[in-house]
């Protein structure tokens, strides 16, 4: 034996492998289960070895989370796999018989090197002895084995992390290890350590379940098992998992030809390696898995482990009544149910019932909200500079159509449901859909530090993302038209000038900003004309400006409605004052998607000298909420001559 080889049982075969280097070894000896010795048939061998050189044999683009596959057949017996792993690192494979030597980079992840690699390096040796990997986590009792399959976020690791308390054993977290023996199928213990995602650590919390030692790695909570040995367990039952979210758990049986027909559905039941025969070991699965499961796993954690652990004890097909539960929690289809009602109740949504459903550990239920808030208009409405973070949150709310006090309410909520871990994850998602949610968020966090951190973490990343998608746009503000007082007079010397210079620069302009004071009343010819010049300008943003900001936004308003009615798409600017909107023109300019939504970066003061941007203009905003929480600044106003 080399010093650093150990032993991968599978019954009466084995598979040896050799590490490079102890810290390898030991990280290894953690993760997977490896005897030091072995008194049976070696089958196979894997041998890691480090080599940078691998970098140069692959350059092929992938995205991210895709494996790029490259073959080479030598001669019989001898092939070389070359794989692209997240479009980051180059492993080669070199396979001779029931030999595999694995060449990485030396800043190739050595957990990857025992996830994706070792299954890698593993299929080619489990071929020649009849065996596969699927794709599932595998929980063993009393020498029974029950293998949840199903897509991302189906719940296959929460529902087998719930049975570690109903007395199952781990044998594997992502890869499980099947070979037959004799007319069965056997599965051999892979994973020493288990991992689950935030939404679900959060879920076993919440149901008072004790969480012993774990460590955090990336997105993922990863347990240890121990090192006890384990020996191979038949495969009574796969059951393909969803998630319910009910309290109750429904578990049925299915026959050979309805689990054949789910298997060749997606080949991703199997390792990534295997999936060229997934056929093949489906056809195997289905005839020789004695008791395949459907399970529709509720939220109740207590019934959903007693019910699988009874159909693994007493081996007969489960009653078809659904578990008892107690109701710990609402159900999919009372969340499901306020999600349809909230479409078709405009000005009336639940926000407080709904606004929490964006921290839901039911993937469809989340999905659904966040649709929702992406298509919502008032969820738009972003800040103008980051809110006061004193932990107050302002009891009077001049803008009353933006309902303030059902998002404080609902963001509550979400925040009490959510850990550091879950914001950490989620929060960036939350404010790309709702912007709105921004504001409440950081006051309601601001006692809680690490809470804090992630929110806002998240806005500057959004933030972010929106100037690289917009860094060029304040260049593109050529022409600003200012005090709309008579300017539509043919005869105003102004106006020819505006004219002209639109004339001659319209294939340069991509923005128009119109700097509108009341004054009379507009006439549909004057405007019409206007429109006609500048309806190739993509962008035109209306700003409201009085001289002492009274009653302003009559004319401005107007000019809005009837810019959508010839087919442009102007936007109000958003930095006008909010309690001076009507209830009726708010919710006009945000259903319109006519309010800006998104201010930039130096325009504290305006572009024309004689406008400026007020702070606090108004008694009112004194004890506005939306102005301590930086939805508002005030409004415009213009100075005398």
């Amino acid at each position: 034996m080399k010093k650093h080889s150990f032993y991968l049982e599978l019954g009466a075969a084995g598979i040896c492998l050799n590490f490079s280097c102890s810290r390898f070894a030991a990280q290894a000896r953690q993760h997977i289960f490896l005897s030091n010795d072995f008194n049976g048939r070696t089958v196979g061998s894997i041998e890691y070895m480090e080599d940078n050189s691998v970098s140069r044999m692959i350059r092929v683009p992938c995205k991210p989370n895709v494996v790029h596959i490259a073959k080479e057949d030598l001669d019989k017996g001898h092939q070389t796999i070359l794989l692209r792993m997240f479009d980051k690192y180059t492993i080669a494979l070199d396979v001779q018989e029931d030999r595999v030597t694995v060449r990485y980079p030396s800043d190739a992840p050595l957990r990857l090197m025992l996830d994706d690699v070792l299954q890698a390096a593993l299929q080619p040796i489990l071929d020649r002895q009849g065996g596969f990997i699927l794709h599932g986590s595998c929980m063993v009792y009393k020498g029974i084995a029950i293998v949840f399959m199903g897509n991302s976020g189906a719940g296959k690791s929460t529902t087998a992390f719930n049975l570690i308390r109903f007395g199952f054993h781990c044998y594997a977290d992502d890869a499980v290890l099947v070979t037959p023996v004799g007319d069965a199928l056997w599965v051999w213990p892979l994973a020493r350590e288990f991992s689950i995602r935030p939404l679900s650590f959060r879920l076993f919390r919440e149901h008072g379940v004790r969480i012993g030692d774990y460590k955090k790695d990336g997105e993922k909570y990863y347990f240890n098992q121990g090192f006890g040995k384990y020996s191979g367990a038949i495969l009574k039952h796969i059951c393909f998992v969803e998630v319910s979210g009910e309290a109750e758990t429904d578990i049925s049986c299915l026959t050979p030809e309805e689990t054949l027909q789910i298997l060749l559905q997606e080949n991703r039941h199997f390792s990534f390696m295997g999936r060229q025969s997934a056929r093949v070991y489906s056809k195997i699965l289905a005839q020789k898995v004695p008791m395949p499961l459907r399970a529709c796993v509720g939220i109740d954690l207590d019934s959903q482990g007693s019910a699988l652990k009874d159909v693994v004890i007493e081996h007969v097909p489960p009653s078809a009544e659904k578990c008892s539960a107690s109701s710990f929690d609402v159900g999919r289809k009372q969340k499901m149910a306020l999600i349809r009602r909230v479409w078709s109740n405009a000005g009336q949504e639940p926000l407080e019932e709904l606004i929490p459903l964006l921290g839901d550990f039911d993937l469809k239920v989340f999905t659904l909200a966040l649709g929702f808030f992406q298509t919502y208009p008032f969820a738009h409405i972003e800040p103008v500079e980051a809110p006061f973070s004193n932990g107050i949150i302002p009891q009077k709310f001049e803008a009353s159509w933006l309902r303030a006090a059902n998002w404080v309410e609902g963001c509550r909520k979400l925040l009490s449901l959510t850990g550091v871990e879950v914001l950490e994850r989620f929060a960036l998602a939350w404010i790309k859909s709702a912007p709105f949610i921004y504001p409440f968020l950081k006051v309601l966090t601001s006692l809680d530090p690490e809470k804090s951190e992630q929110v806002e973490k998240a806005w500057n990343l959004y933030k972010g993302e929106n100037a690289k998608s917009n860094n060029n746009d304040s260049k593109r503000i050529k022409i600003h038209l200012s005090n709309f007082q008579n300017v539509f007079a043919r005869s105003n010397p102004a106006f020819q000038d505006w004219r002209s210079s639109l004339l001659s620069s319209k294939n340069e302009t991509s923005h128009l900003y119109c700097w509108i004071t009341q004054g009379e009343h507009l006439g549909r010819k004057d405007m019409l004309a206007l429109f006609k010049i500048i309806r190739k300008i993509p962008m035109l943003t209306v700003i409201p400006v009085g001289l002492n900001n009274k009653d302003i936004f009559t004319t401005p308003i107007e000019f809005v409605q009837f810019a959508l009615e010839c087919g442009l798409r102007p936007k109000i600017s958003r930095l006008t004052p909010l309690c001076r909107l009507s209830d009726e023109d708010a919710n006009f300019l945000l259903n319109a998607g006519a309010f800006e939504r998104r201010t930039r970066e130096g325009e504290v003061r305006l572009p024309d000298n004689n406008t400026f941007w007020l702070e606090k203009p108004y008694s009112a905003c004194k004890s506005c909420g939306f102005y301590s929480l930086g939805f508002c600044r005030g409004g415009f106003f213009l100075t005398e001559p």
